[in-house]
């Protein structure tokens, strides 16, 4: 194993900032960068090599175990991560044991933590160049507290983080991203997206196929080109909005809303067909579910620019970060006010602005039932799913059962 440090063996304290080049291993076919604090971005230049530029930014540790960044190269793998003058190289895992009992249960969200080694590292920036050639090699991050930027990856990407955002720029080998706390965003995606998180905001433009984002507390906003596989947008407190392209898509299929405490949303390129679904171009085997507990869910048709692989939708301001949900928050929450039941049919007129406003205002389909009658009844049954006792599917089974159901 060949080990490119970026400190003197002689000197007893290490560099702040540092610049390698790596020739293209033979078989080169994984990369996995990792970081305690900071940031990592891994891009695809025009260069023939593989150039990593790191810059220390914090100082926690003693100034005789300051640390450099290793590059560390092994077969047709390479590993870039901080290692300790003194001690070598530093485990680095985003503790994400909970995440699943998080998403699944939809409880304790206060007490989700980050990797403890955090509060013993400093802060780097790293920066990871690699060649157009090198561009579909597999790509791991692994990260406690650390911004994550991606662009023009074409292998398979996995991502790990214990908080920090994730943007991942025209990558389209397939993107799986698990995180405790950080909004996430993929723009000119083309291939597989799975996402992961307990706290943050998510943000899907490309082809995704399929496309399978959960998360606990957080919006999702999706505009995508689907493919047979379909998907599932699941959250328990936050809105979710699914555009897909105005033009024929390939395959036909059907979408299935379901919301606890919300209102369903939808305009003239979908055809409802029973209560909580509606059909795509005819129908077909594609199938999308959508879920939230606390929120409310639109579906529009828009130009497939907003969608199409390839095409980075411009940048949106970033916006400060919300306080997790907690359980005191959903049972001090004034109930919505909710209108006289419809029996199924659409408003002409919705109540509420549209994410995209250059698109006309989807209608807004009421609960069948009068929702006002039973507030007491849907309290209960929210605080049971943020419990964990009840699942998304559950709750909807006994709100239907009472006729309460949105």
């Amino acid at each position: 194993m060949n080990d490119i440090s970026g400190a003197p063996e002689t000197s007893r304290h290490a560099p702040s900032s540092g610049v390698q080049t790596v020739p293209l291993p033979r078989g080169f076919s994984e990369l996995t960068v990792s970081n305690g604090a900071g940031e990592i971005a891994v891009t695809v230049v025009d260069r023939p090599d593989i150039r990593v530029t790191w810059t220390r930014i914090g100082d926690r540790l003693a100034p005789a175990t300051e640390s450099t960044v290793a590059v560390n190269v092994e077969g047709g793998r390479i590993h870039i991560h901080p290692e300790r003058a003194t001690s070598g190289p530093i485990s680095i895992e985003a503790d994400l044991s909970g995440l699943d009992a998080l998403i699944d249960g939809a409880a304790r969200l206060v007490g989700m933590a980050a990797s403890s080694v955090l509060s013993a590292l400093e802060s780097f920036e790293i920066q990871v160049e690699i060649p157009a050639a090198a561009s579909g090699v597999a790509v791991r991050i692994n990260a406690g507290s650390a911004e994550v930027r991606l662009d023009g990856l074409r292998g398979p990407v996995d991502v790990k983080t214990a908080s920090g955002e994730i943007v991942a720029m025209r990558c389209v080998g397939g993107i799986s991203v698990a995180t405790a706390s950080g909004d996430v965003r993929l723009d000119g995606i083309n291939g597989a997206v799975q996402i992961r998180s307990a706290s943050g905001d998510t943000i899907v433009r490309g082809a995704a196929s399929p496309i399978r984002i959960e998360t606990v507390s957080g919006d999702i906003d999706a505009a995508i080109v689907p493919g047979r596989d379909g998907g599932a947008l699941r959250t328990v407190s936050g809105d979710v909005r699914l555009a897909l392209p105005a033009e024929r898509l390939p395959v036909g299929g059907e979408v299935t809303l379901q919301t606890v405490s919300g209102s369903a949303r939808t305009d003239d390129g979908f055809v409802r067909t029973d209560r909580r679904a509606w059909t795509i171009d005819g129908g077909g085997p594609m199938r999308f579910v959508i879920q939230t507990v606390s929120g409310d869910v639109a579906l529009r048709r828009t130009s497939i620019q907003d969608a199409a692989p390839g095409v980075a939708a411009p940048p949106e301001p970033r916006r400060a970060p919300e306080p997790p949900v907690t359980r005191a928050d959903v049972r001090a929450a004034p109930a919505s006010p909710v209108g006289p039941a419809t029996n199924g049919n659409i408003s002409p007129t919705p109540s509420e602005p549209t994410a995209a406003p250059t698109l006309p205002a989807p209608a807004v389909v009421q609960a069948t039932g009068d929702i006002a009658e039973a507030p007491t009844a849907r309290r209960r049954l929210l605080e049971a799913v943020e419990r964990g006792d009840l699942d998304i599917e559950e709750a909807l089974r006994l709100l239907d059962d009472s006729g309460a159901a949105g």
